[in-house]
């Protein structure tokens, strides 16, 4: 979600103030890296993944959107404390998987003319947070015929590109984020699940959202 957190992939604009990974006990600096920044703040025991592998998605996101810069914050943690983000920050009270805040994204670069759909991402300088349910991915992961660390995936990956400047609130728009999920996913060696299709089922998101399915 970019600049908004995602309702079961939703979105709102994030309000000014401290960051929520701010929310985080534990953080993990700022790495230099392609992006300006990436900060990993790992608060649950739902999903084993490492720093590295979080790293990895984030960079792969960013380089498949050709962002110019970024500096983003991920937290991984429980519904209930995605739910009181939600509904603290969002006024929405109910579970979602995931939420986006987007802080700043102005374009500093032109987009260059290549083939293809635009990346939204293209040339931003991206300052946002992304706050996903590791809890969520691994009692919903079954459904959808894969591992609990390749839904948490499907969340960050959808986040991010809220980030970036998708949306998932009309049908048309839906297919564009879905297809670039599904190509992203693909980057990373991970096979499509069920239910990632035209429609999809990363669901009630925009900027500043929350969540992945509908």
């Amino acid at each position: 979600m970019t600049g908004k957190p995602r309702a079961p992939r939703s979105a709102g604009r994030a309000p000014s103030g401290p960051k929520l990974s701010r929310l985080a006990s534990r953080g993990e600096g700022r790495p230099n890296s392609r992006p300006g920044g990436l900060e990993i703040s790992n608060q649950q025991r739902s999903v084993r993944v490492t720093r590295d592998e979080i790293r990895r998605i984030v960079r792969a996101v960013l380089e498949a959107e050709r962002v110019e810069r970024a500096t983003i914050s991920v937290t991984l943690t429980d519904n209930a404390t995605v739910r009181r983000v939600n509904r603290e920050f969002l006024r929405h009270d109910y579970d979602t998987d995931v939420l986006s805040f987007l802080f700043e994204s102005p374009r500093v670069a032109a987009r260059e003319k290549t083939a293809g759909a635009a990346r939204r991402g293209h040339g931003r300088h991206i300052d946002g947070e992304v706050l996903v349910s590791a809890e969520m991915a691994a009692e919903r992961a079954g459904q959808f015929g894969w591992s609990g660390r390749d839904e948490l995936t499907l969340y960050l990956i959808h986040g991010l590109l809220h980030l970036c400047g998708y949306d998932d609130q009309t049908p048309p728009e839906r297919r564009v984020m879905r297809g670039r999920e599904r190509t992203i996913l693909a980057d990373l060696g991970i096979g499509t699940a069920r239910g990632i299709g035209s429609g999809g089922r990363v669901g009630r998101c925009a900027l500043a959202k929350n969540g992945t399915r509908s």
